[in-house]
């Protein structure tokens, strides 16, 4: 296979992987905001109403109790889906990718330029590269993955991603 085709081919695989990682990094923020805000307003809630007199109402006392269940569930859910941990991770893994991928832009503009033997040495050195990250970097969402590989084929990825213009144009 020549050179220039598999680094093309490994340039839009990285593409997708970048934009994925991206695009996983802004869903789980969103996803843990989306459980976060609502622990904040439950708790603020039951702790307000003790102070307002639920002690002697026994409406208020099974209000109060459902929205502390409400609060505690939501928080353990916070707690075990650790969506800002994966989302960090993301984060971390689509700025790996960026790197990989800005690199072999750069290999893909002097590849005329290389020797055979230097060729090889770079191809074996940015594959090893690639599976580190593959094994360092947390699972993409399927949907995300298919999404961003969609993008790249359609050509809309043309430039680089930035996780406030994934954030202004996703979905999960």
């Amino acid at each position: 296979m020549d050179a220039n085709v598999l680094l093309d081919q490994w340039h839009t695989g990285v593409r997708i992987l970048h934009l994925a990682h991206t695009r996983s990094a802004v869903s789980f923020e969103r996803r843990g905001r989306f459980l976060g805000v609502p622990v904040i307003i439950l708790t603020t809630a039951v702790g307000t109403s003790i102070f307002a007199g639920a002690e002697t109402s026994p409406t208020l006392k099974i209000i109060a109790g459902l929205l502390s269940l409400g609060a505690a569930v939501l928080s353990s859910l916070q707690t075990t889906l650790k969506y800002s941990e994966v989302a960090g991770q993301h984060k971390a893994a689509a700025q790996k990718y960026g790197k990989l991928r800005r690199e072999i832009e750069v290999h893909q503009v002097s590849v005329q330029t290389e020797t055979q033997a230097s060729l090889t040495a770079l191809l074996e050195k940015l594959q090893d590269e690639w599976d580190t990250l593959d094994d360092q970097s947390p699972t993409i969402p399927q949907g995300i993955y298919d999404k961003s590989a969609a993008i790249e084929r359609s050509g809309a990825a043309a430039r680089t991603p930035t996780l406030n213009s994934v954030a202004a144009g996703s979905g999960d």
